[in-house]
């Protein structure tokens, strides 16, 4: 092939995705629900659940003080530290649009309210397009017999009290675990 067509095929790919990025970003941000958690100060483990639904997709929201979170619905763990208590996961079932679950991991800032600071994404091994990897839109964690889980960094500047929560994202990434997700939880 000549070299302009697969610079304008690489150039194309590329504006795709991002339009298939942005396209899930405003969906998410147009069919978001927040509920304000107050940001717990004691250590005790309870979440409360809130369920939801908008379209076709169900958006789940969990305010926990867990500090190693682990979801038995698509069998991965990962481990937050203290200065991560009393964060927010907001989920979004992607059934019929390309991907099984959406988890967006938030904390509350006293400036800039709810912020979003990385994303995880749950595929199943036939809608995950290695693309998407090597394009850098997304990092690949892992995969299971099931699924592909993928994980995505805000982008920008995170506001000034979340700077630590936002330094300790690589080693929240590094925890993760798949697990045997047969359990049901409580």
């Amino acid at each position: 092939m000549n070299k302009t067509v697969v610079i304008i095929l690489i150039v194309a790919a590329l504006l795709l995705c991002c339009c298939l990025v942005s396209g899930i970003g405003v969906f998410l941000f147009v069919n978001s629900d927040t509920t304000d958690n107050g940001n717990n100060s004691t250590n005790t483990s309870s979440s409360t659940n809130t369920s939801f639904s908008r379209s076709s997709s169900t958006t789940t929201t969990v305010i926990t003080d867990e500090l190693p979170y682990t979801n038995y619905e698509h069998g991965f763990s990962l481990v937050f530290p203290e200065s991560w208590e009393g964060y927010k996961v907001d989920k979004t079932s992607g059934t019929g649009m390309g991907f099984e679950a959406y988890y967006e991991f938030k904390l509350k800032s006293s400036t800039s309210g709810e912020v979003s600071l990385f994303t995880m994404t749950v595929y199943s091994k036939d809608d995950w397009d290695p693309m998407m990897e090597e394009l850098g839109l997304e990092y690949k964690l892992g995969e299971s017999t099931e699924y592909v889980y993928t994980f995505a960094q805000m982008n920008g500047i995170a506001p000034n009290d979340l700077q630590e929560a936002f330094s300790d994202i690589d080693d929240i990434k590094d925890s993760f675990k798949i697990i045997d997700n047969t359990y049901e939880t409580k």
